[in-house]
C-alpha cells in the first residue's frame, strides 16, 4: 500500500522549480525552503532528510535548469543610469562593480569613484557597502571590485569637487568616462564666436605614437573649447572663468578657473575636462 501510494508523489514531485528573488523554493509537502548559498549536494541532502517524513527511502536528484536572470540597478553619476538584467549562462561568473558601470556607460566627470556605494538585502536588512575604486585603479586592489548579486544595487555619488587630474585617469579607465563620443558645450562671454558647440577627443593625440605605443586618448578640455569658439578677446579674463555642469541630480555645479596660471606655471589642473557650459 505504501508503494502504490508513494508512486503518484514522487511523480509529482518530479518536475522544475524556480527560485525565488529571496532565494527560496516552495516544495510540495515540505513547504517553502532557502535554497541561497546551498549547492546541490547539500540542497540534495536538505530535501532527504525533510521527506522522509513522507517518502521510506527517497532518492532525491537535483540539477540546475537554468540560472536566474541577476537584476541590478545602477545610479547617480553614470552614462545611463537605470536597471540591468543579465542573463546568466551556467559557470559564468556574477558581473563586478566595474563590470555594471561599464554596462551603464562608464562614468561622468562628476563622478566621485571613492564612495561608490552598493546596497544590498541581506537577512530582511539593508547592508551599505563602501568601495574606493582609486584602490582599484592605482593599486589593483580587487576587494573593491566586489562580486554582485541579484537585487543589488549602484550608487556613484556626486564628487563635491573636481580633480583635472583625476578626470583624466578617470577617461584612460575601461569602467571610467566614455571619451569615444562628441559631446556638447555652450561657450558664452569674452570669445570671438559664442554658441553651442560639438567637441570630439583629440584625434591628433588618439593617433600619436610615442615609444611605440599609442597616446592615451583625452576628453575635450577648456582650451579645446575657447579654441573652437575662436579664441578670447583682448578684454576677457582668463582668471576667471567659470565652468558650470550639471550633475545626474540637476544641480549646477560651478567650478572656477584660473587659465593664468595655465598659461604663466603650466599648471594644466586649471584646463578642466569640459562636459558642460563655459563662461569667459
Amino acid at each position: 500500500g505504501v508503494q502504490t501510494c508513494a508512486l503518484p508523489i514522487l511523480a509529482d514531485l518530479s518536475r522544475e522549480y524556480l527560485v525565488l528573488v529571496d532565494g527560496t523554493v516552495g516544495f510540495p509537502l515540505v513547504g517553502t525552503i532557502k535554497v541561497e548559498g546551498l549547492s546541490t549536494a547539500k540542497l540534495t541532502k536538505l530535501l532527504s532528510q525533510r521527506y522522509a517524513a513522507f517518502i521510506k527511502r527517497p532518492v532525491i536528484t537535483i540539477g540546475l535548469v537554468t540560472p536566474r536572470p541577476v537584476k541590478i540597478a545602477v545610479a547617480g553619476e553614470v552614462k545611463t543610469p537605470g536597471s540591468y538584467t543579465l542573463s546568466m549562462e551556467q559557470g559564468q561568473k556574477f558581473p563586478s562593480v566595474t563590470d555594471l558601470i561599464e554596462k551603464a556607460g562608464g562614468l561622468t566627470a562628476t563622478a566621485d569613484v571613492a564612495k561608490v556605494q552598493v546596497r544590498r538585502q541581506f537577512q530582511d536588512k539593508q547592508q551599505v557597502i563602501t568601495l574606493n575604486l582609486w584602490e582599484l585603479y592605482y593599486k589593483g586592489d580587487q576587494s573593491q571590485n566586489i562580486t554582485l548579486r541579484d537585487g543589488d544595487a549602484i550608487i556613484v555619488p556626486t564628487a563635491s569637487e573636481i580633480n583635472a587630474f583625476n578626470v583624466s585617469q578617470l577617461a584612460n579607465a575601461n569602467f571610467g568616462i566614455n571619451i569615444n563620443e562628441e559631446i556638447h558645450v555652450a561657450v558664452i562671454g569674452e570669445v570671438s564666436h559664442p554658441g553651442t558647440y560639438k567637441l570630439t577627443p583629440d584625434q591628433s593625440q588618439s593617433s600619436a605614437v610615442t615609444n611605440g605605443s599609442p597616446a592615451k586618448r583625452q576628453p575635450p578640455t577648456i582650451t579645446r573649447a575657447i579654441q573652437t569658439a575662436g579664441g578670447i578677446k583682448p578684454l576677457a579674463d582668463v582668471r576667471k572663468i567659470q565652468v558650470r555642469r550639471l550633475t545626474r541630480t540637476g544641480e549646477v555645479q560651478v567650478i572656477d578657473v584660473n587659465l593664468w596660471n595655465l598659461l604663466q606655471q603650466g599648471s594644466i589642473q586649471q584646463d578642466l575636462v569640459q562636459i558642460g557650459r563655459a563662461h569667459v
